[in-house]
């Protein structure tokens, strides 16, 4: 007897998606892979093999996303759904993520053996792996759909949402290493002997790698926010976990604590902030202008540093304004709607 198509995706109202939570977990335990992949890469414990432990790890984890996400459009297949049902709402690009990063990894392979295992930038701007970063971001669509469908209530909706987010923002990160203030303490004292000219190109890197980073943190943490998304701890959820990841890549593990500082910090402001375009305004201020701050106060009490109070008072004002506009780019003054 053929049993009746069952919708894969639906849940009862008050209970979270569980099938996406799973997916944007194993998300972030693909991020954790990836990292460990770039660690053996800046740390020179690869050789010219594509077959590595840490490739392993690497491809271990994306084989479990892409499993879990196949096993249900088979399942639901199997119990008479077409396609179109068969497949969850939000996981076509998720489908297709993982076919990029298929042919990706095979395109790596190929690339490793005709012209060597890349080390350092190289790495991160190979074509191969940006075909595999393209895929990557690609998979993480569908918890993300997921978890603001219909809006959010709480953490019980939100949830695979903000889990994705702080893959995806790991994700970033680290395709961005090479700006990121976790990777590179510019602002210490004897971190830029090795660069040519020193002095102001070492400010000016750091600098532009703040800016990065509070660009992209304002962007993910102010669309969560524009989304009904960021529920109560979400937002120092995406600070400390993508923190957590960042630090491998320069062995800066300690970063972490001020990460926790800053993240106690945002969200006892955003307690306090009203539901108006003002209060997401001073939200796009104070989401990256806090942990930049913290960062920093970090490096100077910890390290020798060459910046001067004008570098290390401005960069998280700057990092604050540049968190203000992506917020203007996302509610503009003359929306109808205030976020949140």
């Amino acid at each position: 007897m053929t049993r009746p198509a069952v919708s894969p995706v639906q849940a009862p109202e008050d209970a979270p998606d569980r099938f996406s939570l799973r997916v944007a977990l194993l998300g972030v335990l693909f991020a954790i892979g990836i990292h460990v992949d770039g660690w053996a890469h800046n740390h020179d414990r690869v050789d010219e093999s594509f077959f590595t432990p840490w490739h392993a790890i690497l491809y271990g984890t994306y084989f479990l996303v892409a499993f879990t996400v196949i096993r249900r459009v088979v399942e639901a297949r199997a119990d008479g759904a077409s396609w179109r049902e068969a497949i969850p709402s939000g996981y076509g690009a998720t489908l297709a993520g993982i076919a990029v990063f298929s042919a990706g990894g095979v395109a790596d392979m190929l690339w490793h053996m005709a012209f060597g295992v890349e080390e350092s930038l190289e790495a991160l701007l190979s074509p191969t792996h940006l075909i595999l970063a393209t895929g990557g971001v690609l998979m993480a669509t569908g918890p993300f759909v997921a978890g603001t469908r219909e809006g959010s209530q709480g953490w019980k909706r939100a949830a695979p949402t903000v889990f994705t987010s702080v893959a995806v923002l790991s994700f970033v990160g680290f395709m961005t290493q090479y700006l990121h203030p976790m990777s590179n303490l510019w602002p210490v004292t004897g971190w830029h002997e090795s660069v040519p000219g020193a002095g102001e190109l070492a400010a000016a890197l750091g600098a532009a790698g703040f800016i990065w980073y509070a660009a992209v943190l304002a962007a993910v943490a102010l669309l969560l926010r524009r989304l009904d998304a960021l529920p109560p701890g979400a937002a120092g959820v995406l600070i400390v976990g993508s923190a957590a990841l960042a630090v491998t890549q320069g062995d800066h593990y300690w970063l972490v604590l001020p990460a926790i500082g800053a993240a106690l910090a945002v969200e006892s402001v955003m307690s306090r902030l009203p539901p108006t375009r003002t209060g997401y305004r001073v939200l796009g201020f104070v989401i990256p202008a806090i942990p930049v701050a913290t960062h920093l106060a970090a490096l100077v009490l910890a390290f020798e540093t060459e910046w001067s109070i004008h570098l290390l008072a401005g960069t998280p004002v700057m990092a604050g304004l540049v968190g203000v506009l992506v917020s203007l780019v996302l509610v503009p003054p003359g929306s109808i709607r205030a976020a949140g």
